[in-house]
């Protein structure tokens, strides 16, 4: 008799692919990932790595900034452009203006070497939930009659956040010029949880756990850093800063009436 939850849970088996040109780093990153039942692929070089994007078609690509043929920065624009899988800037480059150049471009997160094994995995599947996945299979519970109008997720009309007209519900924002503004998924996230508080503070402790996944941590500058990408995506300089301040003690609020 076949077992349609080892079925299913095939179907869901993620798919890693490694970028990375130093192979005992590789090598280190694949047994990690494997160990957690996902599938990897190892790319030395940006070039390889576009060959097997179409082949292997990964849920998450871990990405390494210093390769060999091309910059990490131009392979995470690239892949931030297909937009059909999470990624991960796996670096030893620690300084705050490579993280906010690789975040800026699209990526999901971003850690330093050497990542701790449980914290990279659980980023991982961080990311893929927050990205979401085209390839998950399409299975759908049978909701209840009673439940149904429950499970509806609330309306979120587009609305006018600083100079853009933002869609939370497609997840879609554009500039007063008519332009789309690239935001990612976890900037979206911080993005509705600071809309739902209507002008109240969101502690930062919140946002680290909804839009990264993980208990804050106080050298980790990851939602300052998200918070000046939306300042800067949605009103530049000073206007940024109102439009989304910084509360001391208590984290950052969303002023709609300020821009």
């Amino acid at each position: 008799m076949v077992n349609e939850s080892t079925e299913f849970d095939a179907l869901l088996r993620l798919r890693v692919l490694i970028i990375e040109d130093q192979p005992e780093i590789a090598q280190a990153l694949k047994v990690v990932v494997e160990r957690d039942g996902m599938e990897t692929a190892w790319a030395a070089t940006g070039a390889a790595a576009i060959e097997l994007k179409t082949r292997f078609d990964p849920h998450v690509a871990l990405v390494d900034l210093g390769l060999p043929d091309t910059s990490g920065l131009s392979l995470i624009r690239w892949l931030v452009a297909k937009g059909d899988c999470g990624i991960i800037v796996v670096s030893g480059h620690t300084e705050e203006a490579d993280r906010v150049a690789a975040l800026e471009l699209g990526a999901d997160d971003y850690v330093t070497k050497p990542p701790s094994v449980r914290e990279l995995i659980a980023r991982i599947h961080a990311v893929h939930r927050r990205a979401g996945s085209r390839h998950a299979p399409a299975v759908e519970a049978e909701v209840p009659e009673e439940a149904a109008v429950s499970a509806k997720p609330r309306p979120r009309p587009a609305m006018r956040i600083g100079r853009a007209q933002v869609d939370l519900v497609r997840r879609q924002a554009i500039s007063a010029d008519g332009e789309a503004i690239h935001i990612t998924a976890a900037e979206f996230t911080v993005l509705e949880q600071l809309v739902d508080a209507n002008g109240a503070a969101v502690a930062r402790e919140r946002l680290f756990e909804v839009a990264l996944r993980r208990p804050m941590n106080f050298e980790d500058r990851a939602i300052d850093q998200i918070i000046f990408a939306l300042r800067r995506k949605l009103a530049d300089g000073d206007d940024g800063r109102r439009l989304i301040q910084s509360i001391r003690g208590q984290g950052y609020s969303l002023h709609l009436d300020q821009v």
